[in-house]
């Protein structure tokens, strides 16, 4: 907790805005905020004799303004002030989340794929990525979002438009392979679904053609819902929708993602101002790392690129995008490091072996 005395100059009087957040080496609104919350403490100072400059330091707060007071006094340097406020800060929570604890051994590893876009994966990469899977013992295997690409339910109007029945075909046969290779080397693996923004096209799309079909459901199960019409929950399959995140053991957490920066790396640092820790995202189509260090320790964020080839739609080799995928490894319960695959012409390098040779 920030010393009332502090909020006093020499001569006994309440310092400005502008003077505490020089003092404190806080911005302007921060120190506003902190002020507001002293005077509103301390009844506004109607009387000269109640001063807190003046009378024995209070020894107790309430837990919350010590927790708030501490956010507010961060204060990163370069970043573009990416926590600059407590209300930046603090976690915009989706409505719900899904907790993972780590079991406990030597070393822990989660491989983490999104966007791949069915029916416009690449063939060769995933074949590679899942090679590579299969020589790796896997403690977890995270979809996060985008592997359907629900091209027929989106608006846009296109006479060539895949079949979503064929993107499920293709999408459960692939998960089917992925959750077998997987359990090679561990029976016990864990498995995640995540939809991303291509999947919520579904219930959009029953939404504008058939909403009174939006809530059949058998035991408590939307029919006519992504996790139904893949059959995640008969394969073992976790799942989240498009609002939600996986929190996971260190403070990472892990989410489609929603915004779109025009740079690598600018996204995620979005993403991390709104969830208030390290992130990892799919959605950008890119790979990208920002880093931001400040009193509360270190954010890492990362951008994890696709698996997916360029659409139709688009110009040939004028996407902005990189192919990859990304493992975390936790040495201990919470201590975690990624490791980003970057994908040239169908070949990787992971764990000192060349895939896609």
């Amino acid at each position: 907790m920030i010393p009332d005395s502090d909020f006093y100059n020499q001569n006994g009087d309440l310092l400005s805005c502008r003077a505490l957040g020089k003092k404190l080496g806080i911005s302007k609104t921060a120190a506003n905020r902190l002020i507001s919350k002293f005077k509103a403490r301390h009844n506004a100072f109607d009387d000269e004799d109640t001063l807190p400059g003046k009378v024995e330091e209070e020894s107790e707060s309430i837990e919350a303004e010590r927790d708030d007071t501490e956010l507010l006094l961060s204060n990163p340097v370069n970043a573009k002030r990416l926590f600059e406020s407590i209300d930046e800060l603090k976690p915009k929570e989706p409505k719900k989340q899904f907790e993972v604890k780590m079991p406990k051994r030597a070393y822990r590893n989660i491989i983490i794929l999104n966007d791949i876009h069915f029916p416009y994966h690449d063939e060769e990469i995933l074949e590679s990525v899942m090679h590579y899977i299969y020589d790796t013992q896997v403690d977890m295997v995270i979809l996060n979002g985008d592997t359907l690409d629900c091209e027929a339910l989106s608006t846009f109007q296109d006479a060539d438009r895949a079949p979503f029945g064929e993107e499920l075909d293709l999408a459960r046969s692939f998960i089917k392979q992925l959750t077998k290779i997987a359990r090679h080397n561990n029976a016990d693996c864990e498995f995640v679904w995540i939809d991303g923004n291509h999947e919520a096209r579904l219930e959009k799309y029953l939404l504008r053609q058939a909403p009174e079909l939006l809530g059949l459901s058998v035991s408590g199960n939307k029919i006519l819902s992504i996790r139904n019409l893949m059959g995640l929950d008969e394969l073992g399959w976790q799942y989240l929708s498009y609002s939600e995140f996986l929190a996971l053991p260190g403070d990472l957490y892990i989410q489609h993602g929603h915004k779109v920066s025009k740079h690598s790396s600018s996204s995620v640092g979005n993403s991390m101002r709104d969830q208030g820790g390290s992130v990892i995202i799919g959605h950008v189509h890119r790979l990208g790392a920002f880093y931001v260090t400040n009193r509360l320790g270190t954010f890492r964020g990362f951008e994890n690129g696709c698996l997916c080839k360029q659409p139709k739609y688009l110009p040939k080799d004028s996407a902005n995008w990189q192919r990859g995928f990304c493992k975390v490894t936790y040495t201990d319960e919470t201590t975690w490091h990624v490791q980003q695959a970057f994908i040239q012409d169908g070949k990787f390098m992971m764990d000192g072996k060349l895939y896609g040779s």
